[in-house]
Parts: structure tokens; sequence; C-alpha cells
């Protein structure tokens, strides 16, 4: 995972870098219909929505591991940490 992140952080970092330079109003006439899915029509705007839920989805769900997991910890009378080993 750190492998990807590294990687990733670069290409965005050269990506906004250029954006910067050359200022935003260029890119917004491109990026916009690509963001909201209306490029590809219908399909790419349920698409974008569907993206949109499994964020939600997942934010919510891991909140919930997370909290399963300190009351675990909790039951097991260890010291209350914030992240696990």
């Amino acid at each position: 995972m750190h492998t990807w992140h590294r990687w990733l952080s670069v290409i965005f970092g050269i990506f906004m870098l250029r954006i910067a330079v050359t200022g935003t109003g260029s890119f917004a006439g491109v990026f916009h219909p690509l963001h909201s899915g209306e490029s590809l029509g219908p399909l790419g705007t349920a698409i974008s929505v569907l993206s949109g839920l499994a964020l939600v989805f997942f934010s919510a769900s891991g909140i919930w591991l997370y909290m399963q997991m300190w009351r675990n910890r909790a039951a097991r009378i260890v010291t209350p940490r914030w992240f696990w080993k």
C-alpha cells in the first residue's frame, strides 16, 4: 500500500503543480464533465452516484469495524490505545 501511495502522490503532485502554474480555468471545462460522469451519459452519471454511495458505505463500515475492535479490546481489559497491534 505504501508503494502505491508513494507513486500516486508523485503523479498527483505533478498534476497539481501543473494546475498551479497554468491556472485551473483551462482545465475546468475538461474535468468537470469527467468528474460528474456527464461525458459518459446516463451510465457515467450512475457510476458517479454509485461511487459516492460506496464512499459513504466504506466510511461507515470502517467506523463500525473500528468500534467493534475497540469494544473487544476493552472487554479483554487491555490498556486503551488509539490503534491496535
